[in-house]
């Protein structure tokens, strides 16, 4: 059996709080930081669009694929002092929703929040059981500052886009 594909991205998040209590302006940045196997230039680190289009195909690895995101926060209030940010939750929105074209959930895909700053994308479905429409999602990662009512910033939603394995 292949083993499924990694692909861990941190995401970086710099803010501070404006006089009127908002946080405007936040700059965001990922960074893939491992991926398994070697998968060279995935993300976009401005956008954090990630393309899978290009994957190779080994024999060792399936083309299902579990991205991890690790939320990397340095956000103050008004007058310098840190800021607890954490991913969002069922509880307090939603940390990572997945959607396809037709915005409904994708097949056979998930995310789960593995603690406050960690969530897993989880594609369990194998590539060639799944139309091309339902081969394109779209993820939008959202956070909260619990000491601000649960202020709710949202990561900017990005695409994920595979296509069929490209042979070595």
């Amino acid at each position: 059996m292949a083993i499924p594909r990694r692909l861990e991205i941190d995401v970086y998040v710099v803010g501070q709080q404006a006089a009127d209590g908002t946080f405007p302006g936040a700059t965001v940045t990922y960074i893939a930081t491992h991926t398994m196997p070697p998968m060279p230039g995935l993300v976009d680190f401005r956008t954090g669009n990630v393309n899978l289009q290009g994957l190779q195909a080994d024999v060792n690895y399936g083309m299902d694929i579990d991205i991890t995101f690790t939320l990397r926060p340095s956000m103050f209030d008004m007058y310098g002092n840190p800021v607890q940010a954490i991913f969002a939750t069922p509880t307090a929105l939603y940390g990572c929703l997945l959607v396809n074209p037709q915005g409904k959930p994708p097949k056979a895909m998930s995310a789960t929040a593995i603690n406050a700053v960690k969530i897993m994308v989880d594609n369990d479905n194998a590539e060639e059981k799944r139309t091309t429409a339902e081969r394109t999602y779209g993820y939008g990662l959202g956070m909260i500052l619990p000491a601000f009512n649960n202020y709710f910033i949202s990561l900017d939603p990005t695409v994920l886009k595979k296509g069929p394995p490209r042979k070595k």
